[in-house]
Parts: C-alpha cells; structure tokens; sequence
C-alpha cells in the first residue's frame, strides 16, 4: 500500500507542469487531486495555479470554487489577480484573424481584466471599457494604437501576426457574408450596413484597417509598416510580435513570453494549454490524447481535506490561521495536526 511519504518522495511537480501545460484539459476531481499532493510536498505555488488554473476552466462547478476558497483564505496574496497586484495596461494591437481572441481569453486567465471588441451591451469597445480595463484587444484597439500609445505611454503592446497568405484566407472566410473585399468597400463607402455594421465606429475602423487597401494583402502590409514605422525597428520593450498560430512555438513558450511581458507571477500562469478560439480542426485530426500521471497523484480530494492540508503547511510556514490553536512546546502532537474545523475563517 502506498503510503503518504510515498507519495511525497515520488511526486514530481516540473512533471505536472510539463503535462498539463501541453495537454488538453482535465476533469474538476484530477485538478483539485494534485493541487492536493503539491500541498503535501509545500509546493504552494504549483498548489494555487492548479486552483486557479481550475477555477479559470470550470467557472460554475461549486466544488472548485469551495476548494479555491479554503485555501484562498490561507493565501489571498498568491490568489490576487494579477490586475490588482501590478497597474498594467495591455493593448492588443494584430489585425481580426491573427489570434486576438485567444490573446484574449489569455490575459483573462493571467488575472487581467480583458474585453475584446465589444463591450458589456453588445456595441464596439470604446473609451469607458479602455479606462476601465486591464487588457484589450481586436481592431477597435488596433485602428488607434497610435493614440492609445500617447495616452498610456507605460502600456504594453501585444502585435499578433500570421502568415500573410493563411491570414487573407481566413479573412475572406470571416467575411463571407459581404462576398470580397471590393463589397466590404463598397460598403465602407455607402454607410448603409444594418446593426453594429451600420454604426459610425465599424465604419471608421474598416476603413481604416481595410477598405482603404486595394486588397486584404495590401491592407496586412499597410498595418504591418505601420507597426513598425511607430514602434522603429529595434525591439521595443514595450513591444511583443508573436504568431500565436505557428506551429513550432509550443503553449509553454507563449505562455512565457506573454507572462514575462506583463510582468506576471508565475502563480498567475495557468498550468494549461495556451488559448485556441475560433481555430478549425482539420478533418480527419486525431484528438489528442491526454498525457498520464501517477494515479496516486490525482486521487480524489475533498475541500475538507485540501482545507487541513494547506492549514499544515500556514502553520508549517510560521503564520497563524484563525481557529488554529498554538502547537505545544511538548507532547501534544505536531503544528501540522493541529488543523481548523472545516469552515472555519
């Protein structure tokens, strides 16, 4: 029978690291598990991103916010946002089709407050959800980086790219419903679009982006030099180019290069596959298959019990949870047993 010290001997946490950064997600019970043995083993860190990266993946499921909670309660700085820990600003600045939506949902999992074309009530982003947000990104952002540059000389640029050829493929497949880019002009010019097509603000940021271009290519280069007549032609440190959509650049790396750009903790970084919204499947792909990890390692857990293990290793670390009483200098048992009842504050 495998025993607890067992398991502290064997459990590899760059293991897991590894794993679930390049892997697919996983069920609820298996993180809440190896948040469980990091805490056996004091790796806190690692204990609070396999939380938080639960949390970001399972919003709704009460149990991992129960489980969050017990041992937020313990450690609030590792849980704090990073939009609260550090005044960042963060604009994404690529074309539509370059991976602003998974850019998006990205530094939404980083902790930063994050909006993407719209706002709350369904129109285009505009100057109250650029004060009010830690991150934002999509072509209401990228038609005025110039501005916004000026206004937050201390902000950081995020330029997604691609393939310029995959881009323009994917851009008339976007576009599909005005037919080609010569439509999209035509209706640039007429300002006769309906809905959100017809509001002054599209119109200005299509013209800008891309009806003021002969074609989709010619409208990827414009943005593209006009990046980097602003930005010049030395790296810029308040400057990240990035192609989210090559495929030699693995999760871990992005991961790493947006995190260090935004100044993140590695707390913040969740311990998952980077973002891939609105990204087609070949036909015919296979799916991939989930990564194995000793079983012991992801046994179920209880919040009761994630509770008692993150109070051992605050009483370990010197502080002095609410509800804990003081261990005896002798012969009343350990500071690790002497854990707070389940729900206590």
């Amino acid at each position: 029978m495998q025993t607890q010290d067992d398991l502290q001997l064997k459990f590899d946490g760059d293991l897991v690291r590894l794993v679930l950064a390049g892997g697919p997600r996983r069920a609820p019970a298996e993180y809440l598990g190896l948040a469980a043995a990091a805490l056996r083993v004091g790796d806190l860190v690692l204990a609070v991103r396999l939380l938080r990266t639960a949390r970001g993946l399972y919003p709704q499921g009460p149990v991992v916010a129960a489980a969050a909670q017990c041992v937020q309660r313990l450690f609030p700085e590792e849980f704090r946002p990073l939009g609260e820990v550090a005044s960042v600003k963060v604009f994404g600045i690529g074309l539509s089709r370059t991976g602003t939506r998974s850019l998006n949902d990205a530094m939404a999992l980083l902790g930063l407050r994050s909006a993407h074309w719209a706002d709350a009530h369904g129109g285009i982003l505009g100057w109250d959800e650029i004060l009010s947000h830690d991150a934002l990104s999509d072509t209401p952002i990228a038609f005025q980086f110039e501005t916004l540059y000026h206004a937050f000389p201390q902000a950081r640029f995020v330029f997604t790219v691609r393939d310029k050829a995959a881009w323009a493929t994917s851009m008339q497949r976007h576009f599909h419903w005005i037919r080609s880019h010569q439509h999209l002009q035509d209706l640039c010019a007429q300002g006769t679009g309906k809905g959100v097509v017809g509001l002054p603000a599209w119109r200005v940021i299509h013209l800008a982006l891309y009806a003021n271009h002969a074609s989709w290519a010619d409208a990827f280069d414009a943005h593209e030099a006009r990046v980097k007549r602003f930005f010049g032609a030395q790296v810029e440190p308040n400057l990240l180019r990035i192609d989210l959509t090559d495929p030699s650049t693995t999760d871990v790396q992005k991961w790493t290069a947006l995190a260090q750009f935004v100044g993140a903790r590695e707390v913040d970084i969740p311990l998952m596959p980077f973002p891939k919204r609105n990204v087609k499947t070949p036909e015919g792909a296979a799916a991939t298959a989930a990564p194995s990890l000793p079983p012991a390692w992801t046994r179920p857990c209880g919040v009761a019990q994630l509770e008692r293990l993150a109070t051992r290793l605050a009483v370990q670390r010197g502080m002095q949870p609410k509800g804990v009483a003081k261990a005896p200098a002798v012969g009343r048992g350990r500071a690790s047993e002497l854990v707070a009842p389940s729900g206590a504050n």
